[in-house]
């Protein structure tokens, strides 16, 4: 997709053809030029990783086949690796050229909404968009940054400082990956994890009534770590998602309260060496 004054642009009505399937990636380790007081996205199943104020908070989620893709949104900002939506009218303002974080350039344009006809009135003339083609992130992926020019002037300046943090992933390669000293849980899932940690319960949930559920309930903890939040929880039950990070993975969801990105990263790790029912 090229930018150009006054064309049609896809802005996000996206909802009938997204399985909604919310919760946050893992958050990879920060590189060491992070902005100070930024936090890190990493999705290496979506391919890219970026940097983000943090501030921000950020959800993520996947579209069916045939039109498989991901996107991230939240606080504005909105990454898709399979554009689709509705149409709206908006003009380009300027562009420039941006490099990410493996020095490619991209181009970076600002656009405000258009009067398409004389006599249109512009709803929110402070109203802008960002938008920058990724194409390297799926078969049309576009970054979206929507904001208000009298209460985020510096928008342009902090997504050219995201992208300078943006990362195309290669395939990790799963668990081939994981260390061989990691432990092995064996049951109806099967997963690994590392030797420094152990698993604290394992259950499955039964009602009052004498229901089971279908998935075990499995809670792994760093031994010796007196942290009460650093755990990662299979399956948790009554889990408040808004104070904490979970992934999805199939039949299964993984969970932690933990802020510590080290922990966060491990979750990811550990569900990728996931096999079993799904």
């Amino acid at each position: 997709m090229t930018m150009k004054t006054k064309r049609s642009i896809c802005i996000a009505i996206m909802t009938l053809f997204f399985c909604m399937a919310w919760g946050y990636a893992a958050l990879a380790a920060e590189p060491a030029d992070l902005p100070v007081g930024w936090s890190y996205y990493s999705n290496p199943e979506a391919g890219f990783a970026f940097g983000y104020p943090s501030g921000w908070t950020l959800e993520t989620s996947q579209t069916p086949e045939p039109m498989a893709g991901w996107r991230v949104r939240g606080s504005g900002l909105d990454i898709y690796t399979y554009f689709l939506g509705g149409f709206e009218q908006y003009e380009e303002m300027g562009t420039r050229s941006v490099s990410l974080a493996d020095g490619t350039l991209v181009n970076m344009g600002v656009y405000r909404e258009a009067a398409m006809l004389p006599g249109d009135v512009i709803e929110d003339p402070n109203r802008r968009l960002i938008l920058v083609d990724l194409p390297d992130i799926g078969p049309s992926g576009l970054l979206v940054y929507s904001y208000d020019t009298t209460t985020d002037p510096g928008a342009p300046d902090t997504i050219e400082r995201l992208l300078a943090t943006f990362t195309i992933l290669k395939s990790s390669g799963g668990a081939s990956e994981i260390p061989s000293n990691w432990k092995a849980y064996s049951g109806s899932l099967s997963f690994s994890y590392p030797p420094d940690w152990e698993v604290t319960e394992d259950f499955v949930y039964e009602t009052a009534g004498g229901a089971t559920a279908d998935v075990p309930s499995i809670t792994l903890a760093k031994i010796g770590d007196d942290d009460s939040n650093n755990w990662i929880r299979i399956n948790p039950r009554q889990f408040q998602t808004e104070y904490g990070t979970c992934l999805d993975a199939g039949a299964h969801t993984v969970c932690t309260y933990s802020a510590d990105p080290g922990v966060v990263d491990l979750m990811g790790r550990i569900v990728s060496t996931f096999s079993g029912p799904n």
